[in-house]
């Protein structure tokens, strides 16, 4: 590991990472405190300022240029900045399971799986925790007529991805919408990220890297599940049946899930060596495990919840 990289590049990267990984910080210790205190609203205004500086502080980086000279990392960039003004709005109209719910995605999706995929090979945290001194040349994709690496990666994407991609959106939506639901509906999702995830730990040849990945961004994504699955409010109706509120968590779950199992996908082709680079396995099943322990642990404490047994305590 060497800083070498990150300190020789540009201050407006500098910037990013920095704020980057202080959001990342104070966002853990005040996603666990005690909510409406002094120290959690202060801690909150901190992080959205953090956030805003992050995401502005990207697009002026353009080094994937996976549209031109923009990727994906700026979409997250501007869905983040949408989210931290919904996210503010709706705390200062007192619409505090909105305010809950946009910045629970904003840390899942922008810091926790838009965090991860920076250890991409030829990115410059790749280069730190590998402890290469000089960034490696990025790869090329072959030429291609019309609109260039888009046209490309679309091209070599197979056919069955799309109707996969279809089906975890519809999911993701019912899931955004107040239901009434059987306990083998409420476990839907959760069995479907697990698959997903244990498949793409299965495809990596269970190699030490991925392994430990997995079970370092599994850790914590069970604990957070379980502060999200005590607080979403689901109880049991008369007829027996769960009473579950809408929330769009499980989209973004979904969808970094898919995201982070597709950019694999491309990488490998592009790269025939990444499947076997540590850091790479490192980040990409920490994600891919932290998505789904985080899926699996709110269902099975909105279950317990529901039910009227004590969610199992996180500390």
């Amino acid at each position: 590991m060497t800083l070498q990289p990150l300190l020789g590049a540009s201050a407006l990267i500098q910037i990013h990472v920095l704020t980057a990984v202080l959001a990342l910080l104070l966002g853990s210790l005040v996603l666990f405190r005690r909510k409406g205190t002094w120290l959690h609203r202060l801690g909150g205004r901190l992080w959205v300022l953090l956030m805003l500086v992050t995401a502005l502080s990207s697009f002026g980086i353009h080094g994937i240029g996976t549209f031109g000279r923009w990727s994906f990392i700026h979409i997250v960039s501007v869905y983040t900045i949408g989210c931290l003004i919904y996210a503010v709005m709706a705390v200062r109209n007192g619409n505090i399971p909105g305010h809950k719910k946009a910045m629970q995605s904003i840390f899942i999706g922008a810091l926790l799986v838009a965090g991860a995929l920076s250890f991409l090979p030829g990115r410059i945290m790749n280069a730190v925790l590998s402890g290469v001194d000089k960034m490696p040349a990025p790869v090329s994709a072959p030429s291609t007529a019309g609109n260039g690496v888009a046209t490309f990666i679309f091209a070599h994407t197979p056919l069955w991805v799309w109707p996969l991609l279809a089906s975890l959106i519809l999911l993701g939506w019912l899931r955004s919408r107040a239901r009434v639901i059987n306990r083998t509906q409420l476990l839907v999702a959760p069995t479907v990220v697990a698959i997903m995830s244990l498949f793409y730990l299965f495809s990596n040849g269970w190699l030490l890297a991925a392994v430990t990945g997995f079970v370092c961004g599994a850790l914590p994504g069970i604990a957070f599940g379980r502060v999200v699955g005590s607080a979403d409010g689901v109880y049991l109706t008369p007829n027996g049946k769960y009473h579950v509120p809408g929330e769009w968590l499980s989209m973004t779950i979904l969808m970094g899930l898919f995201l982070v199992r597709y950019i694999d996908g491309f990488m490998a082709t592009m790269d025939p060596a990444l499947p076997f680079d540590p850091p790479w396995l490192f980040g990409s099943n920490a994600a891919s495990g932290l998505l789904a322990a985080t899926m699996v642990a709110r269902s099975l404490t909105q279950l317990r919840c529901g039910s009227g047994e004590p969610a199992l305590k996180t500390t």
